[in-house]
């Protein structure tokens, strides 16, 4: 019984201090790896929808603010994105154009170049271009809150339906539409609200 025990003693200490063969070593560094790329994709997916889900939030809280400031004071407002060029994630309030044949205020924002109080949406590494986004309908990008609030007439004609007067559209870069996160303005009352994936108008 004696020899077994020693016998079973010197072969566990030989083992246990032998220490891991090659091999074992290398399966541990690729499980290691294999772990790691997987938690560093997640990461970065869960990263990049938190960007994205920041940026609709501005642009929301931006629009409503524009509604809001038009009751308040009495003066129509617009809300425009894109820069002076459409394609810089920006957004901007302002008052809106004079429309040539009545002379009263009242409709889109022609000339870009004049506007001087743009807000960047989203942090900077959304600002250096790692989103797409878009604008429906894509030909003024820009809505219009009458001064009691409403939803002017010239943003409702160039409405994408009856559901969707405007829809701000943003989702990382390259990805697909199922990606996407909005902000739709859907009643004459300027009530706006968010949708995710193909809930959103393109």
């Amino acid at each position: 019984w004696r020899a077994i025990m020693k016998l079973i003693f010197r072969n566990r200490f030989r083992h246990t201090t032998s220490g891991f063969t090659l091999i074992e070593m290398l399966v541990v560094v690729v499980i290691i790896t294999v772990l790691a790329a997987i938690i560093a994709a997640s990461w970065t997916a869960a990263v990049n929808r938190q960007r994205i889900n920041t940026v609709r939030d501005q642009a929301n809280r931006i629009i409503q603010q524009a509604r809001a400031d038009a009751k308040r004071s009495g003066i129509a407002r617009v809300v425009v994105f894109g820069g002076r060029d459409g394609t810089t994630l920006e957004a901007a309030i302002v008052a809106p154009s004079l429309d040539a044949n009545t002379g009263r205020t009242g409709g889109f924002v022609n000339d870009f170049t004049t506007i001087n109080n743009w807000q960047s949406l989203g942090s900077q590494e959304v600002a250096d271009r790692n989103v797409d986004f878009s604008v429906s309908p894509g030909t003024e990008r820009q809505i219009i809150f009458e001064s009691n609030g409403t939803v002017s007439r010239a943003s409702i004609d160039e409405a994408i339906s009856d559901e969707v007067i405007f829809a701000f559209n943003v989702r990382p870069k390259g990805t697909s539409t199922n990606a996407n996160r909005c902000v739709i303005v859907g009643t004459l009352l300027g009530a706006t609200r968010t949708a995710d994936g193909t809930d959103c108008p393109t």
